[in-house]
């Protein structure tokens, strides 16, 4: 074959070829393409499932089915209306993805629905949220394990959210020794007494249970009964204390446990502490048994904590009010018994005191320190509530402000913060101790010879309060035990497969994230439509009431009539019982402010009574939209 004939050979192999090659792109791309944009569809939505279960389930139930949130999977009341998140309509949709995505960057201003967008201070970034958002709009095209319509998504979620249930565990709360110790100084005082005539400190450090150790120098631990000679441990690092070396090494929780022939085992490599049943055995228990009662070590003192009362107090101690107030006259002076302690030791001011602003400070920082609102000390030096404050700025303070001591706090260093004379905050205090000395920053009450503290510990109905969508009983069944069976602090337990995850923030979104959704529905609706406010109910008397509860509406029927939602208005005669019934969500029903009861789920009815005549507003705390109004005569 000549030259010629090769290369005509060549370009009509090369024309074939490329033909050939057309033919197949334009026969196989656009079914490739298809089955590629639905393969990436279809991965997007199982992201936003993965998503949903770790994120949005402990609100919105473990399927979508609503709880404190609104149901997401398929018809729900949204915003004052029925959205079908799962219609394809190409406007409906459209809208629909809007309306999630919106709700998902911002939040929903007074709910407890944050802004999950990253940029608004939330943890997902813009593609996650559109993960989201493509979950929640997927086309119903299955049937999930009720056999109702279900998107794929849906029924993936599901299974994350029982798999995430399978791989955690529930713990059951209550005092240990440990915090029982440290709660109570006990350890501390000891090794500080075992070890006052060869106790090193570093320079400048005061010689207490919280004044640094010198690094190299060796303390003695206090003799138990598994060692009953003491230990030696040696200060490795230069914030060593006697009070962190007494809590990491259980020094006082042995002590507690020898008192009351508590079988235990220190691992002092560990520094782990393991309580037995029974000693010299090998049957480990996880902790103390809620109910149970203790001795403590003479001369042990209780650290106040936030919401502590004198009864609170003294039923964990085994105590009267009496024995406690007299040996604390002047911290429980004048306090009911159901009266909250204060928990932060303070020093009152001298009237016409001022304060002079330090590095780093800002006006709602000093106003914490000083027991004032900011907005109250912004006002009373005629400035806005975001002023910056600049360092040495001198500011003044109401009369009777007591100011809350900080950590490292001495009278002479409060006083020159102040521009007072130690002389004089000594006197208004009402304080002798030395001018240079650490100020305590927590509020410490004496206790008498304590024979019975009580052990604080969690039921299985306080556990199930502490996650969404499960009960005592679910717990019971899950773990084949009793419902009322009194269980170990520390131990562990099962998730039923349908928890929703740890209960509800109880955080208000302010709607700081996106100033144009900053206020509720209810309220915008209120700027063009009067808010729902009737001075008086209808003539006519109803009999028969239901009010139930949707996902975030009041629906109000009357003898067989159901009123707009969240725009019901009815009267009854004094004494008529009222059905209120969860449809959707958990809710609670609060009558005038005041809460009626526990919390209402889904699906559980309640009757109130409403025994006096007068206008009563019924409204759910968790979501501020929902309002009815019920008129008594």
């Amino acid at each position: 074959m000549n030259t010629q004939k090769q290369i005509f050979l060549i370009v009509v192999l090369s024309f074939v070829f490329a033909g050939g090659c057309a033919a197949y792109t334009a026969y196989d791309l656009p079914a490739r393409f298809e089955l590629q944009d639905e393969y990436q569809y279809n991965g997007r939505v199982e992201r936003g499932a993965l998503l949903f279960a770790n994120n949005c389930r402990t609100c919105h139930g473990i399927k979508g089915e609503g709880f404190v949130g609104p149901a997401l999977n398929g018809v729900a009341r949204v915003e004052g209306g029925l959205a079908d998140f799962q219609d394809q309509s190409p406007l409906i949709l459209a809208a629909n993805q809007a309306l999630i995505r919106r709700t998902l960057q911002c939040g929903r201003a007074g709910t407890i629905m944050p802004a999950w967008l990253k940029d608004n201070g939330g943890s997902l970034s813009r593609i996650q949220v559109e993960h989201l958002v493509e979950l929640l709009t997927a086309p119903a095209t299955e049937l999930d394990e009720e056999g109702k319509a279900s998107s794929k998504g849906w029924i993936e979620a599901l299974e994350f959210g029982h798999n995430l249930n399978h791989e955690a565990s529930a713990l059951i709360g209550g005092d240990t020794l440990g915090n029982i110790a440290k709660g109570h100084t006990i350890g501390p005082a000891q090794l500080l007494e075992l070890n006052k005539a060869t106790l090193k400190f570093q320079d400048g450090q005061e010689a207490t249970i919280n004044g640094n150790l010198k690094r190299g120098s060796k303390i003695k631990l206090v003799p138990n009964d598994s060692e009953p000679k003491g230990r030696e441990y040696q200060i490795r690092q230069d914030n060593e204390t006697l009070a962190k070396i007494a809590e990491s090494q259980s020094v006082g929780a042995m002590l507690i446990a020898d008192l009351n022939d508590i079988p235990y085992k220190m691992n002092y490599k560990t520094a782990q502490l393991q309580l037995f049943d029974v000693k010299e055995t090998t049957s480990p228990r996880p902790g103390l048994k809620p109910g149970s009662k203790l001795k403590l070590p003479d001369n042990a003192s209780y650290t106040v904590i936030s919401g502590d009362t004198i009864q609170a107090i003294t039923d964990h101690h085994g105590l009267t009010a009496t024995q406690l107030s007299d040996l604390n006259k002047t911290i429980l002076a004048n306090l009911k018994a159901d009266a909250v302690i204060d928990h932060e030791p303070r020093l009152a001011l001298p009237n016409g005191t001022g304060v002079v602003a330090q590095k780093d400070d800002t006006l709602a920082t000093i106003a914490s320190t000083h027991g004032i609102k900011p907005d109250e000390f912004a006002t009373l030096n005629g400035l806005a509530l975001d002023s910056i404050v600049v360092a040495g700025t001198k500011f003044k303070l109401p009369d009777a402000t007591r100011y809350v001591i900080q950590t490292g706090d001495t009278l002479t260093k409060v006083a020159a913060n102040h521009g007072i004379s130690v002389a004089d905050l000594q006197k208004s205090a009402a304080v002798t101790s030395d001018a240079n000395a650490k100020l305590a920053t927590t509020v410490s009450l004496a206790l008498p010879k304590i024979e019975a503290l009580k052990v604080n510990g969690q039921n299985l109905t306080d556990l199930a309060k502490t996650y969404g969508g499960v009960t005592a009983a679910d717990f019971a069944t899950e773990n084949k035990v009793d419902v009322n069976a009194i269980l170990f602090v520390g131990q562990t337990l099962k998730l039923p497969p349908g928890t929703y995850g740890s209960a509800p923030p109880d955080a208000k979104n302010s709607g700081s994230a996106c100033v144009q959704y900053a206020v509720s529905k209810i309220i915008f609706d209120g700027f063009t439509t009067p808010p729902l406010d009737p001075a008086a109910g209808p003539d006519s008397v109803s009999t028969t009431v239901t009010v139930e509860a949707h996902s975030n509406d009041w629906t109000v029927t009357a003898d067989g009539t159901a009123q707009a939602a969240n725009k019901g208005v009815v009267t009854v005669a004094t004494g008529t019982k009222i059905t209120f019934k969860s449809v959707v969500g958990l809710h609670n029903i609060l009558r005038n402010g005041t809460k009626q009861g526990d919390d209402l789920p889904q699906g559980s009815t309640r009757e109130l009574t409403f025994p006096d005549a007068g206008r009563f507003k019924i409204a759910c705390n968790y979501h501020p939209d929902m309002l009815a109004f019920i008129f008594v005569k």
